[in-house]
């Protein structure tokens, strides 16, 4: 794919659409509910804050952004780390987005061009941001912000650092010495680097996760009551990563892997509260209804059962947000919002 005109509105990029684009257009052009949910989020969403005038657009812009990776910017408020999100955050904030981003052809075609971009990403012609430049991720700034002197650099003497494409760079790997892990036998470890969101007791399967209070669904979580009976009376330990943070999960106990299960979920759909940060905010709501997998970011979920003690990441690492967890926890349930590697 040749390269993007950077110098010119996103929304106004016209090239021959993706197959996953082009798929998007079946759902709006053939159902009438789809298409007026998605025409009235956009009209719904303020004039000043609005970066795209009708469906048309929309669809240049998520053309545009299956063929392009992530440019780096020093500056933290014209860097756009999450273009996807960036594109659909005012949208989701809407009444229609509500409804919009809950409507199962819309989803299904949203998955796709995720899935579509992922493919790029892990594609070398990602690399191209990759350099020593100002945009590079590789710059003096980048390498400062990013602390990238505690990961494992392919190839640190060339420009590009030897990874093989945006994704490798994304989920590189950290040196052990920079996370080392609590030895104690009947630990759990804090599974990634992200900032403690919430620590709480499930009391019931079916916990209302869309209210303000954020509960938490087990029967949404799990897909299915049965499942999500042995883990009433336990806890949900919720974390979450920023561009920043080392993204690769990693087990909180040692064990054998008994079950695991792929569950498509909801993209970009949030609470009715507005949430600017594209989600941030509705973490309950999302650790329920996106279950779905590595390919557009998801919520991983480990289901620990057992007589366990919790034990968080290093000091130095703790976020303000940190708590000092109960020593002993009947059942845990853990949650990290953050897209697996492998």
């Amino acid at each position: 794919m040749p390269d993007k005109p950077h110098d010119r509105k996103v929304a106004d990029y016209e090239e021959q659409p993706s197959p996953a684009v082009q798929a998007l257009a079946d759902p709006i052009e053939r159902d009438g509910t789809v298409r007026q949910y998605v025409m009235e989020m956009i009209e719904q969403v303020p004039p000043t804050q609005r970066n795209v005038a009708d469906i048309p657009q929309l669809q240049n812009c998520l053309n545009y952004i299956t063929g392009t990776a992530p440019a780096y910017n020093p500056d933290k408020s014209k860097r756009i780390a999450f273009p996807m999100s960036a594109l659909f955050v005012h949208m989701m904030a809407t009444k229609a987005g509500e409804t919009a981003f809950r409507l199962q052809p819309f989803n299904n075609a949203l998955r796709a061009i995720l899935t579509e971009w992922c493919g790029y990403l892990d594609s070398q012609k990602s690399r191209s941001v990759f350099n020593r430049s100002d945009s590079g991720w590789l710059s003096p700034p980048a390498w400062k912000e990013f602390n990238l002197d505690e990961f494992i650099i392919p190839r640190p003497e060339q420009p590009d650092g030897g990874f093989a494409s945006y994704n490798a760079f994304f989920h590189r790997e950290i040196k052990e010495a920079c996370r080392p892990v609590d030895p104690t036998p009947d630990a759990i470890v804090s599974p990634n680097d992200g900032q403690v969101r919430t620590y709480k007791q499930v009391t019931s399967p079916n916990d209302r996760f869309w209210l303000k209070t954020q509960p938490y669904s087990l029967t949404d979580m799990v897909q299915g009551r049965e499942r999500a009976e042995p883990f009433v009376g336990g806890h949900v330990f919720q974390s979450f990563l920023s561009d920043a943070d080392y993204h690769r999960w990693r087990s909180p106990v040692n064990g054998t892997v008994t079950d695991m299960k792929l569950a498509p979920g909801l993209m970009f759909s949030e609470t009715v509260v507005p949430d600017k940060d594209a989600g941030v905010l509705s973490q309950g709501y999302e650790a329920s209804t996106a279950r779905h997998a590595r390919q557009a970011g998801g919520t991983p979920t480990s289901l620990l059962r057992g007589r366990v003690r919790a034990s968080g990441p290093p000091a130095h690492r703790r976020s303000p947000h940190h708590r000092q967890f109960p020593n002993s926890l009947v059942r845990s349930l853990g949650t990290v919002k953050t897209r697996p590697h492998g």
